[in-house]
């Protein structure tokens, strides 16, 4: 997917003196080469206005937190997202705050290509009525409250009961997600281009649940089942909701995903180095060995 820069919108993060200095250099960079842009700080309890609709690209100055909310309010959206990394990981916003004139040149002068990324969605049902429901770009995670007692979950597929879990939670990620809290608890790394999404356990108790990839077109179902437990819904690790015993929780590929803007240069793979994900010991970029 190709298409040209025009109109920018850029968002930055709350209360960040920095991210909005550079917002303003952004903009009047953006008009000296004839790019409409306008700037606004993240509101989470809002929808982005229409300008952000109509926009050739959203840019967020900030870290990845910053990023995931934006893009759960850009879930749907055929606008793309890039993020100008003023945080400490950045694997979601990958721009470094010293190298976005370069990198923004580069854009306007080659126009924007950009990938689609899974979102999920979850409801909680209590007595057959929906209580409460989200969009996650990352992970939706079941855990535990303050007390350490493991938490006792039904789970299963297309209404087909998989087996029920002890464990301190479960984590359901996107395959942006994976590189997130659940490959901290030993979930699987998944190429992005992928439709799917992964199931991984955290901490099971006397339990063989392994961690597990699903299509995306499957419904995934976690009943939270009677015990002395504390359970809470948490997506992106932003919003958290209290559950109760005998609540279901559904989780779905939300019928529309969101777009994220390709920077040359940077692939997932060099992500994954560059950021620990993948050990490379003799030095990054190498080539392929050849063949023997």
């Amino acid at each position: 997917m190709h298409r040209e820069l025009k109109r920018v919108f850029i968002v930055t993060k709350q209360a960040h003196a920095g991210a909005a200095a550079l917002a303003a250099d952004m903009q009047a960079w953006f008009a000296a080469r004839g790019i409409e842009a306008a700037t606004e700080e993240n509101d989470t309890a809002s929808a982005l206005p229409d300008f952000a609709r109509s926009a050739s690209c959203i840019m967020v100055l900030g870290g990845d937190g910053t990023m995931l909310s934006v893009s759960r309010r850009a879930v749907g959206l055929d606008v793309p997202l890039l993020g100008v990394n003023l945080g400490k990981v950045g694997f979601l916003a990958e721009v470094s705050a010293a190298g976005w004139q370069q990198a923004f040149t580069r854009l306007a002068e080659n126009g924007l290509t950009c990938s689609e990324r899974l979102a999920l969605h979850f409801a909680v049902s209590r007595e057959e009525r929906c209580v409460f429901e989200g969009t996650a770009v990352n992970d939706v995670v079941l855990h535990r409250g303050v007390l350490a007692r493991v938490i006792n979950l039904g789970l299963g597929v297309d209404g087909e009961w998989l087996g029920d879990l002890r464990a301190d939670g479960l984590i359901v990620s996107t395959p942006t997600g994976a590189t997130g809290y659940a490959v901290s608890a030993g979930g699987p790394l998944v190429h992005p281009d992928m439709s799917v999404y992964a199931i991984t356990p955290i901490c099971p108790f006397l339990n063989n649940f392994h961690p597990m990839v699903l299509a995306g077109s499957m419904r995934f179902e976690i009943r939270i089942l009677e015990g002395p437990q504390e359970v809470y819904v948490t997506q992106d690790g932003q919003e958290c909701f209290a559950l109760q015993a005998g609540d279901l929780v559904t989780v779905t590929q939300a019928s529309r995903g969101l777009l994220f803007v390709a920077v040359e240069g940077s692939t997932y793979f060099t992500r994954l180095r560059a950021k620990g994900f993948v050990r490379d010991p003799r030095g990054r970029g190498r080539a392929v060995p050849a063949s023997s």
